[in-house]
C-alpha cells in the first residue's frame, strides 16, 4: 500500500455587511486560502510521491537481474509547488434584497 504524507489547509474569511433601506444588505468577503503558507512558506505545501525510484533493475547477458541502490535518495515525496499548495486571496461582494 502507498501511503502519502498528511495534508491540511487552513481557510479564513473576513465578512462585512452592511445594512441598507428595507431588508436590503451588502456584504463585503475577503478570503484567505490556505492561510498556514502565507504564515510560514513550509505549511501547507503538499508532497507528491518522488518519479525517481529508489531501486533500479538491470538485466546481465545471461538474463539474470542486477538489482543496485540509489543511496542518495532521502525522501520518495517531493514537494508540489502548484497553487493548491500557494496561499490565495480573493474579495467578495454580495448583495441581498
Amino acid at each position: 500500500a502507498i501511503l502519502s504524507p498528511w495534508y491540511s489547509n487552513w481557510d479564513v474569511r473576513i465578512a462585512q455587511a452592511i445594512n441598507l433601506s428595507g431588508k436590503k444588505q451588502v456584504e463585503f468577503t475577503f478570503d484567505i486560502l490556505n492561510v498556514g503558507n502565507l504564515l510560514n512558506s513550509n505549511w501547507g505545501v503538499r508532497e507528491l510521491p518522488s518519479t525517481t525510484q529508489p531501486v533500479g533493475v538491470s538485466i546481465q547477458d545471461d538474463g539474470s537481474p542486477i538489482y543496485s541502490f540509489d543511496p542518495t535518495l532521502t525522501s520518495t515525496f517531493t514537494n508540489d509547488f502548484s497553487l493548491l499548495s500557494r496561499w490565495q486571496g480573493q474579495v467578495g461582494l454580495r448583495f441581498r434584497f
